[in-house]
Order: structure tokens, then sequence, then C-alpha cells
């Protein structure tokens, strides 16, 4: 399959973070250069402020049950924006839930809080993940998104304490 290139374009995003996991450490610098990278990556991109949020499971879990019905911790929650509002979207992590995923898959935890930032960055997209033909759509999406994120070395470093 050939990789399509984007051409560089000025991103007119705004990418604010709050990290509510105490644990959770990370360069706030080094999470803006990912997402210029991934927003140079697809044809139409967001534009005004995108949200991220960094959260602990039980954050996460709250979050879940008032939106989805759902009390069990999840690791990627996403929030379409408003463009008359200039809000790209809202993204939501579950550092803890990252965490034990990059454990148990034996990958690092930087590439599964990664592999998670794009999955929420593909949501806000249009990517869907409901049927079993739109969640391989999104894993080559994810696959191809990170591998030019890495290819251009701006996956951001995540520790947790």
């Amino acid at each position: 399959m050939e990789r399509q290139r984007r051409t560089e374009k000025t991103t007119k995003l705004r990418v604010a973070i709050s990290n509510r996991c105490e644990r959770l450490s990370f360069q706030e610098e080094k999470v803006r250069t990912f997402f210029d990278v991934v927003s140079t990556f697809h044809d139409v991109p967001l534009e005004g402020e995108l949200s991220i949020a960094f959260l602990n499971d039980s954050e996460m879990s709250d979050l879940h049950e008032r939106f989805l019905q759902d009390p069990t911790p999840t690791d990627v929650l996403t929030f379409p924006g408003d463009e008359n509002e200039r809000f790209a979207g809202e993204i939501c992590v579950s550092a803890e839930r990252a965490w034990t995923e990059s454990v148990s898959r034996g990958i690092s935890f930087s590439q599964e809080m990664c592999l998670y930032l794009v999955h929420g960055w593909l949501h806000l997209k249009g990517y869907d993940d409901h049927s079993e033909s739109d969640r391989q759509a999104m894993r080559r999406a994810e696959k191809e998104t990170l591998g030019e994120v890495e290819a251009r070395r701006a996956i951001p470093i995540f520790s947790m304490d």
C-alpha cells in the first residue's frame, strides 16, 4: 500500500493540556509538537482549541458512566468540537489504563499514550470503530499516523511515578 504524503501546512490548532493524573509526567511542548505533526498528516486540519485531558481511572470511569452509561474505566473518550465556537474537541485519556495496557502488551508507555491520542484524534476526524470494517480502517489510520510521527521523531516521552 502506497503511503500518502501530506504537504506541510500551517495549523490553526491550539492545544490546551490538563494533567489530572498525579502520577503522570511529560513535557507539554512535546505533546503540542506531536499534534502539530499529526495535524499535518491529514487533509482537512482541525481548527480552534483542542483540549487534551489526562485522567486517572476513577475520573475516566465517572465520565464513561455519565456519557455512555458504562461505569467501567476506558482508555479514551472523545468529545466533538463546535466549529462556531472555534473548539476542535476534547480527547480524554486514562493514563492509568495506558500504563496497564503497555505492560500487558509489552510496549512502551509512551507508545500506548500516543496510540490513545491518535485514536481520539481520528474520532474527531470522523473515524469510527463500531463495526469490524470501521475498526480495521481506524487501525490502519492509527498505524500510518503513528509511523509518520515516529519518522519525524515527535513521540513525546510519558512516564508514571
